[in-house]
């Protein structure tokens, strides 16, 4: 009965508050609309657009719109303000309960004798700096014109361009992110403000090398917790922002291939194809984007450690001799198969986003290794052979709409992650006394010598290795996640010369995690 009683009073002071801020918004006024580039006419991403000689304003979104609200009726000047641009200005006159729509074009800054070359890298980091300075909280903003300017292979290979964060590979290749030098199971990754489901077998971490660069808008990186972000983050969070369709149909068609001198074998290739288009006079947006891809991730390594054969302590010429010699050979094939789908629905004042991506690798890998121990004289032979794949789906429908100065954003989300491996085996070999007591060269058996001296007393003679060790296993991880959430943003305009925002939401998720492995071992 308390809880219910608890649950109506929340209830009640909502509604207070709804209809209180009801009668200011009808004594208030606002003004909406998009920032572009005079020259280029695209949006300008994190621009400053604000009332002149006041604290009222705002910043452009990922598409160059904005939207000031409660600003008391009367004349202003509008301003926006982007970082290598000079200043758009024009007057405006707020009409209370009314929403005037204000679109401004801006130029590049001339400076008067001096020539000023803007490249293109430079002009893509433009709009990822303006995001960053025009944001209320210390993130960082890679854009979309950067993101495919470089050659990265996946998402996290475009993060780890970042100062502060470094990158964990698998293969070679990207796949995780460490912010800060926490682990990647205490950041939080999202897709649109919805958290992807995790990857990881026994953590939350999230394999980023899942997603495509070229269906992105931008991406954002907070590196520390924030009172506005999910109660589990506990170290840095980034925010994948897919693209949307722009005014004009657009077709992307983007193919590579390659060959490996390491195996000598051509097969590797990519493949992505994207379209876009507007319908019902601009207001209907729909983008898909399909990849395919496949590359071989071949390696070979040679591991040497070394021990210590007197004591450091006591000697004053400490002796160092060979202790393992760890080679391998390896072949590693991975697929990638991804897609994603975006409708956006333009409002008066907000817009709804329907957003589904899905995407699926396929990793086989089989690995050749020998380890030399020339302490005890013997030689192991190892074989691995495993198969793995990996598949995430991210659907969410989000939306969000502005009324005068409160702004609300929510939306239903449904997550899936299916990581499997239904064959992972082991053989291995040991190859006693494999040691000769001279080499070829004629020398005597000295683990003190150099490692390459060291390998030429090697037998190598395979048929003389004993099996002694079969292993098996396998393993399988399933994640689902859905989540609604409703959020709501407040501009409190105190006077002209001081503001606040409030903030206040809720979210209700449910999280289900299966977990299932079987590992047999057969020692001889």
């Amino acid at each position: 009965m308390k809880k219910i009683n608890k649950i109506f009073i929340i209830i009640l002071s909502i509604s207070f508050l709804f209809a209180f801020n009801t009668s200011l918004f009808a004594q208030k006024g606002t003004v909406k609309g998009i920032i572009t580039d005079s020259a280029t006419k695209e949006a300008l991403i994190g621009a400053n657009v604000f009332i002149k000689g006041t604290s009222i304003g705002t910043s452009t979104d990922f598409d160059g719109h904005y939207s000031i609200g409660s600003i008391t009726p009367g004349t202003y000047t509008l301003v926006a303000s982007y970082l290598g641009y000079k200043d758009a200005e024009q007057e405006i006159t707020i009409v209370a309960g009314k929403v005037l729509e204000v679109n401004l074009s801006q130029s590049y800054l001339a400076v008067e004798g001096v020539e000023v070359i803007v490249t293109a890298q430079a002009e893509a980091q433009i709009a990822a700096i303006n995001r960053q300075l025009s944001a209320k909280t210390i993130k960082n903003v890679v854009s979309a014109k950067k993101i495919q300017e470089n050659p990265d292979a996946n998402a996290a290979e475009a993060i780890g361009r970042l100062p502060g964060v470094s990158i964990q590979r698998n293969g070679g290749e990207g796949s995780k992110v460490v912010v800060r030098g926490l682990s990647p199971k205490f950041n939080k990754v999202t897709i649109e403000g919805v958290s992807m489901a995790s990857t990881g077998s026994d953590d939350r971490s999230n394999d980023l090398s899942m997603i495509s660069p070229y269906m992105l808008e931008g991406i954002e990186l907070s590196k520390a917790a924030l009172p506005d972000q999910e109660a589990d983050v506990i170290g840095g969070s980034v925010n994948f922002v897919l693209r949307e369709a722009p005014e004009k149909k657009a077709l992307d068609v983007l193919a590579q291939t390659g060959y490996g001198g390491l195996k000598n074998r051509l097969g590797d290739y990519k493949f992505v194809v994207g379209a876009s288009s507007r319908f019902l006079d601009n207001k209907l947006g729909v983008f898909a984007q399909l990849d395919v891809e496949q590359r071989y991730r071949d390696a070979y390594d040679l591991d040497i450690s070394y021990v210590h054969t007197t004591s450091p302590d006591t000697q004053e010429e400490v002796d160092v001799s060979v202790g393992n010699l760890f080679k391998s050979d390896t072949e590693r094939k991975v697929q990638r198969l991804g897609g994603v789908v975006v409708l956006d629905y333009k409002l008066p004042s907000g817009k709804i986003k329907l957003s589904s991506f899905a995407s699926k690798i396929n990793r086989n890998v089989l690995r050749r290794s020998e380890v030399l121990r020339p302490l005890f004289v013997d030689h192991f032979y190892r074989l691995d052979d495993s198969e793995g794949s990996l598949l995430v789906m991210n659907n969410s429908l989000r939306f969000e709409n502005t009324i005068g100065g409160l702004k609300i954003d929510g939306g239903l989300s449904y997550v899936f992650s299916n990581n499997d491996s239904p064959k992972a085996i082991s053989f291995q070999a040991t190859e006693l006394s494999a040691f000769n007591l001279k080499n070829e060269a004629g020398e005597d058996f000295d683990i003190t010598k150099p490692p390459s001296v060291v390998a030429s007393f090697a037998k190598n003679n395979i048929n003389d290795a004993e099996v002694s060790l079969i292993a098996k296993n396998t393993y399988a991880t399933n994640e689902k996640g859905i989540s609604a959430d409703l959020n709501f943003t407040y501009d409190l305009n105190l006077s002209d010369q001081f503001s606040v925002q409030l903030k206040a939401g809720g979210k209700l998720k449910k999280l289900n995690k299966d977990y299932d492995r079987e590992a047999d071992r057969i020692q001889v």
